[in-house]
């Protein structure tokens, strides 16, 4: 059953291409053109939960899904990174993945008097991109200027476990506590 297109992200000001004011047009508006969602192609995943930009929606659908999480052992005086991706931008404009990092955060403060949170948005080759999404969805002020992205080739440091070391990038693990946010 073909739907409406679903549109991308409003073209915005990027190192990685072109100005916004240059695009004359876009694949989603070409005649004829129309999306298909994942569950025709796949029946037995589950149902998608979301695909407007209901922000409020996603706000409650964030809280109810990280009501049983037990936030207990992050102390008022402890630091948290809420660990983003990138590829979480690019679903329904964006605008839902930047509310769901924000309720994410507000969640963490409320349940547990942490003020020192902070996001970091990870990325694969386009080094920059964490931040220009930061900068884009203002997460920056709503993270109190503790928002950042995280690449590939920023520091690492040694971690050892049971199993040997493991290498992680120091910015997402330079906290006390960490917390995975991916995608939706």
């Amino acid at each position: 059953m073909a739907v409406a297109t679903l549109k991308p992200m409003s073209p915005k000001v990027t190192q990685y291409g072109m100005a916004p004011e240059l695009l004359q047009k876009r694949a989603a508006d070409l005649p004829g053109m129309t999306s298909v969602l994942i569950s025709e192609l796949f029946p037995e995943i589950n149902d998608v939960i979301y695909t407007g930009a209901d922000l409020p929606l996603i706000r409650e659908q964030t809280k109810q899904a990280i009501e049983g999480v037990d936030f207990s052992m992050i102390k008022p005086g402890d630091s948290v990174n809420i660990l983003g991706s990138h590829h979480g931008f690019t679903i329904s404009g964006g605008g839902p993945y930047a509310e769901m990092l924000r309720t994410v955060r507000d969640e963490v403060a409320a349940r547990t008097g942490a003020k020192n949170i902070r996001l970091r948005v990870g990325v694969g080759l386009r080094w920059c991109e964490g931040d220009e999404y930061i900068k884009h969805f203002e997460l920056d002020k709503y993270y109190g200027g503790k928002a950042e992205g995280v690449a590939p080739v920023d520091k690492g440091f040694k971690i050892d476990t049971e199993i040997g070391a493991l290498y992680g990038l120091k910015k997402a693990y330079d906290a006390k506590w960490i917390i995975q946010a991916h995608n939706s």
